[in-house]
């Protein structure tokens, strides 16, 4: 079980998520891809198949 923080700059906030199991694994690039295409900052989705 490892816990995460998700920081955001602009309202001042903090939000922690705990994952665990699969999440755990695919933490990392994956998990920070998929944070930025969640949050609508990026723009491309770089796990998308071409």
């Amino acid at each position: 079980m490892r816990t995460y923080l998700h920081i955001h700059l602009q309202n001042q906030t903090v939000q922690s998520e705990t994952l665990t199991g699969e999440a755990l694994v695919k933490a990392g690039r994956y998990l920070i891809a998929k944070t930025l295409v969640e949050s609508q900052v990026a723009t491309v989705d770089p796990l998308e198949a071409v």
